[in-house]
């Protein structure tokens, strides 16, 4: 097992696909030190379970190990392995079909991927006859992916590694990402966004991680309100607009959006109205579940399929977007036996913030961070319903956030 995993780390090295440390690249090793029998045993009497042997064994040559691929998952230190039921009882809950996969989760021990897009578990057997057996389990899985052995598991892992790293000789350069604006606003250290957004505007400066650039001037308006800046950002705007002597691209940044961003700070708002993301809008004609169900099953029936219930859902919600429907969206939200798309909880936690359902509200804010922490961290932020709920205690649990 220990040459496997050594194997593993150096194609893993070699791929580059994470931030690996100075010590990992060094050492060639992914891994850490391995758990005492103490340890082990401790885990043991935590879970009133006995571990199976080829766990153990792995966990004696590494307590853990990191993330290798973007399909596998960071395996668990000894404390920190628990009952899936105790980690994230909602999944549970969620998939109650088929009978034996609801089953097996509920009885299932999360040994890795935790936080993580996908979760690897250990099955205990139901029977004395039978084995324990290892499910790699994630949204875009059709099902569980079953593993006999934890050795079965890191072959595969292994044989994947080969193939993305055939005719590598030395590892892929990665892109340097500057987290610098993600971690301030994070931190709600509203002084820090701005002069990070203000720069990043004067410069041109683009970040990976938001959806276009008027995220930095929507940024740049809530902080200069939540700093008591809106004199000094509408004085910024007013030159702009005057002299045009600065390092803004014209074709980028228009005279229609300075204008309603600086007509947003003379009035001290928050939020431009041109600009608003307003997931929710009043029309003449309601839509409702029942009329949406009826066109898919008459234009797009493969939305009827079992394994794409969370597009229906995802569809339905598209559809769903007057205030008078929050009630059927939330029904459909809570209803859902599927694992579901990053924009279906971000909606779903706007329609609670609406009605002033505000832990319903912080608890799809952190589905939605669960999947959407590393492409979009920062679209909560720019809704105007979800800023007043996105606290200390709710960003320090998001615990995806990379500190880079």
């Amino acid at each position: 097992m220990k040459e496997l995993l050594q194997a593993i780390s150096k194609k893993a090295l070699l791929s580059n696909s994470f931030d690996f440390s100075e010590e990992q690249i060094q050492s060639e090793w992914l891994g850490f030190s391995g758990a005492s029998d103490q340890e082990i045993e401790e885990a043991e009497r935590r879970l009133q379970i006995n571990l199976p042997q080829d766990y153990k064994d792995f966990l004696k040559i590494s307590n853990g190990f990191s993330q290798t691929t973007c399909v596998s998952c960071t395996f668990l230190p000894t404390d920190k392995i628990d009952y899936l039921k105790v980690l994230d009882d909602d999944l549970i809950d969620i998939w109650n079909e088929p009978e034996e996969v609801h089953e097996g989760l509920a009885a299932s021990i999360l040994i890795g991927g935790l936080h993580e897009e996908q979760y690897f578990l250990l099955i205990p057997p139901h029977s004395a006859s039978e084995s324990w057996s290892y499910w790699k389990f994630a949204s875009w899985i059709p099902g569980e992916e079953i593993y006999d052995s934890l050795k079965d598991f890191f072959t595969s892992e292994y044989s994947f590694l080969e193939e993305q790293t055939k005719g590598l000789e030395i590892p892929t350069p990665r892109p340097i990402v500057d987290y610098s604006l993600r971690d301030a606003v994070f931190d709600l250290d509203w002084n820090r966004v701005y002069s990070i957004s203000l720069d990043a505007i004067l410069e041109d400066k683009h970040y990976p991680y938001s959806k276009d650039s008027t995220d930095l001037f929507a940024l740049l308006l809530i902080a200069a309100g939540r700093e008591n800046r809106f004199s000094e950002l509408t004085e910024w705007f007013h030159t702009i607009q005057e002299s045009r002597k600065n390092n803004i691209s014209s074709h980028l940044y228009s005279k229609r959006l300075l204008k309603e961003y600086e007509e947003a700070a003379t009035k001290q708002l928050l939020f431009a109205p041109e600009f608003h993301r307003v997931l929710y809008f009043q029309q003449t004609m309601h839509y409702r579940v029942a009329d949406i169900e009826k066109w898919i099953s008459q234009g797009n029936k493969n939305l009827l399929k079992e394994k794409n219930k969370a597009a229906k859902i995802g569809h339905i919600f598209h559809y769903l977007n007057s205030y008078d429907n929050i009630k059927e969206i939330l029904e459909l939200y809570e209803s859902a036996q599927c694992e579901l798309d990053w924009n279906v909880h971000l909606k779903a936690a706007v329609a609670y913030a609406t009605i002033h359902q505000i832990s319903d509200a912080k608890y799809a804010v952190k589905q939605y961070f669960k999947q959407a922490i590393d492409y979009r961290p920062l679209e909560p932020f720019l809704i105007e319903p979800l800023l007043p709920i996105l606290d200390k205690e709710l960003l320090d649990s998001v615990q995806d956030r990379k500190a880079n």
